[in-house]
């Protein structure tokens, strides 16, 4: 989704979603997202990970857990006010992108 993006003012959103699902709800939104023709405001959509440690029966395993369980973090291109296109509101099928109105500061590990 990267190389599409056009638009030089970009802002980072967090979208709430149903914890546990963030990787199957990031899939089903790029895909609706693609299928719809809006890749040009999409710079990136991430579910902010990181592996960890973990001791299990006697066991070290490295495990992936989340930052912030229950978040979706999308970079999206915005207008010159700061505003998010119209277009990716308007879709009714995009209506988890209709709630991305809270910027985030996504620390630059992340990037």
């Amino acid at each position: 989704m990267k190389e599409s993006v056009q638009m030089a003012n970009k802002a980072w959103y967090a979208l709430r979603v149903q914890s546990e699902r963030e990787e199957k709800i990031k899939e089903s939104l790029i895909a609706r997202i693609r299928a719809k023709g809006l890749e040009q405001y999409v710079a990136q959509i991430v579910v902010p990970a990181e592996n960890v440690q973990d001791m299990r029966e006697g066991k070290r395993r490295v495990v992936q857990q989340k930052m912030f369980p229950g978040y979706i973090l999308i970079e999206v291109s915005t207008s010159d006010g700061g505003d998010v296109p119209q277009e990716l509101l308007a879709d009714p099928v995009n209506k988890y992108v209709a709630a991305l109105f809270h910027v985030v500061h996504v620390p630059s590990a992340l990037r």
